[in-house]
């Protein structure tokens, strides 16, 4: 497959970002029972994170979406978490592309097995925001400790660590290098459209990402500890039919 000669790509601001997060307690509150997070100022509109987390629904969680509505109408949905079985415990995370400079929005829609939705919304300040038409903004990137060896499409890596905070569950971390460009110069599409997580052989969740994900995606999401002991994998594919799998570190 042909290399991406891009910067190399990292996990490690994320992971930064998620833990001070939650150390700080710096999360708008959506209630008692969804909380969420993003910076409150953006330098790079290519790249920016978000957190989602919930605790102790009585009305369990079915499906998270994500969407940016001050982004072009092709680009406002973000991605959806499919939960292949409803859970009173979720926590997902990952950047997202903004293409509006100033005050911007990130919208949440969270839905529960009996079908209500809750919708929340997220704002931020956008300094420099990406654009969808040019492949240098697209394929900018987070830079830290950890680094892919080379830059060649469908590199991954998937981690799962333990949670203090969140006993009985365990926090999977992957990224894959890919540059998740919409269509560009007559070229069709190129995106990661589908990540699934694995616990053994029992799909635990299904992401259904679109190219307002910032390239190299990045994904952490919470897995019960149980279904996590089985091994966990991560399988990905794209829009021109490649499909990468890794298990869990």
């Amino acid at each position: 497959m042909k290399p991406l000669h891009k910067p190399i790509a990292c996990v490690a601001l994320l992971l930064a970002f998620t833990a001070t997060a939650r150390a700080d307690g710096f999360f708008d509150d959506f209630g008692p029972e969804l909380k969420g997070q993003i910076p409150d100022r953006i330098t790079e509109g290519n790249l920016v994170p978000i957190i989602i987390e919930g605790n102790r629904f009585d009305d369990k969680v079915t499906r998270i979406s994500v969407d940016l509505p001050d982004n072009p109408e092709s680009m406002r949905h973000a991605f959806d978490v499919d939960y292949a079985q409803p859970h009173s415990h979720v926590y997902v995370s990952s950047r997202v592309r903004m293409e509006s400079r100033g005050a911007s929005s990130v919208v949440v829609t969270l839905t529960t097995l009996s079908g209500k939705s809750t919708v929340k919304r997220l704002t931020t300040i956008v300094d420099n925001p990406t654009d969808f038409s040019d492949p240098e903004r697209l394929t900018r990137i987070f830079k830290g400790t950890f680094q892919f060896p080379t830059t060649e499409i469908g590199q991954r890596i998937v981690k799962s660590r333990s949670i203090s905070f969140g006993a009985g569950h365990r926090r999977i971390n992957t990224m894959i290098y890919h540059p998740m460009f919409p269509a560009l110069n007559g070229e069709t599409d190129y995106y990661v459209n589908r990540i699934r997580v694995l616990g053994g052989s029992e799909v635990f969740a299904t992401v259904h990402p679109t190219p307002a994900i910032s390239n190299n995606p990045f994904l952490a999401i919470d897995m019960n500890s149980s279904l996590a002991g089985k091994g966990v994998t991560v399988e990905w594919s794209d829009t021109r039919g490649h499909t990468f799998k890794q298990d869990a570190d």
